[in-house]
C-alpha cells in the first residue's frame, strides 16, 4: 500500500542576525580624512536591511568638495595664448604666412597606469579646436591652438549583496573635460593638396571631471575634479590634409594623437600606479591664408 508523502515546507527560516548588541544611529554622513564630514550635495540615500528588506539608516551621498572656479584660469591661459599669437603676427608678419583654422569632430579618450583602469573601455566625445600655423618656409611651419577635448573611461560595474550575489549591472563613466594648448613643428608637402605631419608638446587645464554609475537614484553623478591635478602635461602627433578651395581658403581634415605624460591623480594610486590620459581625435574643418607671400 502507498504512503502518502507528507509534503515540504519550503517556508525560508526566519534570519539569525540581530539587532540588539548595538545601536544604528538614524543618519551616517562620510568618513573623509580621519573624521566625520557632512556631504557637499546635502543629499543621502537609505541602507537596505537584509534580513527584513526595511531601511535602515542613511548614509551621506559623496561629492567632492569645492574648488575654486576655474574660470579665472581658463581666462588668463587663453588671454595669454592671444597675446602671444599677436606677438608673434605683429614680429614675423613680413617674413611668412598664416594659416588660421576651426575644426571639429569627434574624439575618443581613455585612461592608463594602474590595474583597475588599463582594462577599461574609451570614452568617446566630442572634439573641437582653433589653430594658427606660421609657415616659416614652404615645408616646415609652427602651429598653437586651444581644443576642447572629452577623455576619460567607461566600464560595466557588478552591483552585488552582501552575500556576493548579483543584482544587477550597470554603466561606470569617468568623463574628464579638457582644454588643451598644443604646440607643434609641422612639415608640410606637396603643392595644390598638401599633407602636414606634426610633432609637439601639450599642456591640457582640465575644466571638470564627473563620475556616474548609470543610476540616478542611488548613485548619483558626482564630481570629482578635485582628485585630479588641474595640468595635464604630454606629447601630441598629428596627420593633416588639405584641398584648397581658393588662394586663401581650403578644407582640412586631421587625425591627432595626444598621449599624456604626467599623473593626473592628486591622491595615492592602488599599487603605486598613477592615472595618465589618452586621446584620438578625427577633426575636420575650414583653414584661411594671409600675411605675406612666401
Amino acid at each position: 500500500m502507498a504512503t502518502k508523502k507528507k509534503p515540504v515546507d519550503w517556508a525560508l527560516a526566519p534570519a539569525p542576525e540581530s539587532t540588539d548588541h548595538f545601536t544604528l544611529k538614524e543618519q551616517y554622513e562620510l568618513f573623509i580624512n580621519g573624521k566625520w564630514q557632512k556631504p557637499k550635495s546635502g543629499k543621502y540615500f537609505d541602507t537596505i536591511n537584509p534580513a527584513n528588506e526595511q531601511a535602515s539608516d542613511n548614509i551621506g551621498t559623496l561629492r567632492s568638495f569645492e574648488r575654486p572656479n576655474p574660470s579665472p584660469v581658463f581666462a588668463r591661459t587663453t588671454l595669454l595664448v592671444i597675446t602671444v599669437l599677436i606677438f608673434s603676427s605683429v614680429v614675423f608678419g613680413q617674413a611668412g604666412r598664416y594659416e588660421v583654422a576651426a575644426q571639429i569632430g569627434p574624439g575618443m579618450g581613455w585612461l592608463r597606469g594602474n590595474k583597475f583602469i588599463d582594462g577599461t573601455d574609451p570614452l568617446l566625445g566630442l572634439s573641437a579646436a582653433v589653430n594658427l600655423r606660421y609657415a616659416v618656409s614652404n615645408y616646415f611651419g609652427v602651429r598653437a591652438g586651444l581644443s576642447y577635448q572629452r577623455k576619460g573611461m567607461s566600464d560595466v560595474v557588478t552591483f552585488t549583496d552582501v552575500n556576493g550575489n548579483v543584482i544587477r549591472e550597470g554603466h561606470m563613466q569617468n568623463s574628464l573635460e579638457y582644454l588643451v594648448i598644443p604646440v607643434m613643428a609641422q612639415t608640410s608637402f606637396g603643392n595644390k593638396v598638401r599633407l602636414l605631419a606634426g610633432f609637439g608638446p601639450y599642456a591640457g587645464l582640465l575644466l571638470r571631471s564627473r563620475q556616474s554609475m548609470g543610476d540616478e537614484v542611488v548613485f548619483p553623478t558626482i564630481e570629482n575634479t578635485d582628485d585630479l591635478q588641474q595640468w595635464d602635461i604630454g606629447l601630441s602627433a598629428s596627420l593633416a590634409g588639405a584641398l584648397p578651395l581658393s588662394e586663401a581658403f581650403a578644407l582640412q581634415a586631421e587625425v591627432r594623437y595626444d598621449k599624456g605624460l604626467s599623473n593626473i591623480s592628486a591622491l595615492p594610486v592602488i599599487d603605486g600606479g598613477s592615472i595618465r590620459t589618452n586621446a584620438v581625435s578625427l577633426l575636420v574643418g575650414c583653414s584661411y591664408r594671409f600675411g605675406s607671400v612666401l
